[in-house]
Formats: structure tokens, C-alpha cells, sequence
């Protein structure tokens, strides 16, 4: 994830925000069949902002492929400033 667009906003001598994150496994029609949702707190002195603007956050959520499973939506959304992304998965298709 790129930081870029994050506030992380300067908070008792550290950098701080918090992201809400939503994982949802869709079928064909669009439907959800399962989803994880959660918040993310961040707190960072100003060497490790630096170098999560430079290297990007990772976020690992283990999933349970579900039946139907056709695409799975991603979306993070910044507390602090409403900027939200998003990302579409279509996983390979299994016999």
C-alpha cells in the first residue's frame, strides 16, 4: 500500500492514523459470499514514516477461498480524511 495519500498526522512525537480495511469474496452476480473487515492503528516514529513512504504497508489477511468464489474487492479507507482505495483479485480458476 502506498502512504502517499495517508494524513498520518503528527500525534505526541510520532506519526499516527487509522485505515479501515474490507476484504469481501464476491460470486459471478456480484454477491457476497464472505468478508473480513477490520481497523488498522498506525503509529510511527518519523524514521519508520520515512520508510513506509518509501517502501509501501503491508497488510497480510488470511482468507478461506469460499464456494463460488469468482473475485474477491479490497478496499482501505483513511479514517482522518475519508480518501479510500480499492483493488479487484480475480484468482485463478482451479479443476
Amino acid at each position: 500500500m502506498d502512504l502517499q495519500n495517508l494524513s498520518l498526522e503528527a500525534r505526541n512525537g510520532r506519526f499516527a492514523d487509522n485505515l479501515n480495511f474490507a476484504v469481501v469474496q464476491q460470486d459471478r452476480e456480484g454477491s457476497a459470499l464472505d468478508s473480513v473487515t477490520n481497523t488498522v492503528t498506525i503509529s510511527v516514529t518519523d524514521e519508520n514514516r520515512q520508510k513506509l513512504l518509501q517502501d509501501g504497508l503491508t497488510l497480510k489477511v488470511g482468507i478461506r477461498p469460499a464456494p463460488r468464489l469468482s473475485q474477491i474487492r479490497i478496499a482501505v479507507m483513511d479514517q482522518a480524511t475519508g480518501n479510500t482505495g480499492t483493488l479487484r483479485v480475480i484468482p485463478p480458476v482451479t479443476n
